[in-house]
């Protein structure tokens, strides 16, 4: 039996007449999957992919019992509602890590980053004399592309450099740039 939360505002002192009076039953399902592979091409040289899919669905149950109006005996009320997220997201980073004269370490990484997203509302009430609901969807038609650069300079192992830049943009159609941001970084 799935759980059962009780909303409402009527003061009630019996926890088993509060879940008659109103209650909504909610499911959720989600679905994660990830990969990632590196591919070693020196000591010094590595690609990694990795991906991910995620998929969540959540479905509510609503339903109050015929004196949930007093005004209007007898009128049960349903509702039902419906949430979905999409979403995937595509890296790839080639990474460079090398140690000279025992003292310089030196690391430099070049990432691109791809996700696209996809979610949605359907909700639905009705009662004996009643239907109604609205529907909402968000869906990102241009996925966003994050690619970035990073460096890590140490010198024997105490004093440290990092800078770093990523971009995020949104083509759009005729693959220009619509919505663009940099975002330099750096720190001693």
């Amino acid at each position: 039996v799935p759980a059962r939360r009780a909303i409402g505002s009527r003061n009630v002192q019996d926890p088993l007449d509060e879940l008659t009076y109103y209650h909504s039953t909610p499911r959720t399902r989600r679905l994660l999957a990830q990969l990632s592979a590196t591919y070693q091409f020196s000591d010094a040289l590595s690609l990694t992919l990795r991906g991910s899919r995620e998929v969540a669905d959540a479905h509510e149950l609503s339903y109050s019992p015929e004196n949930y109006a007093p005004a209007v005996p007898k009128v049960a009320q349903t509702g039902t509602a419906t949430t979905s997220n999409h979403s995937w997201v595509a890296t790839a980073a080639l990474r460079y890590q090398h140690t000279f004269a025992d003292r310089h370490a030196l690391t430099g990484t070049l990432t691109y980053l791809r996700q696209q997203y996809e979610r949605t509302l359907d909700s639905r009430t009705q009662t004996l004399y009643t239907l109604s609901g609205f529907r909402f969807e968000e869906k990102l038609n241009y996925p966003i592309h994050s690619p970035s650069a990073s460096f890590v300079y140490t010198y024997d192992g105490r004093y440290e450099v990092q800078g770093s830049l990523r971009a995020e943009m949104v083509f759009g159609p005729g693959n220009f740039a619509d919505n663009y941001r940099l975002l330099p970084g750096g720190q001693l």
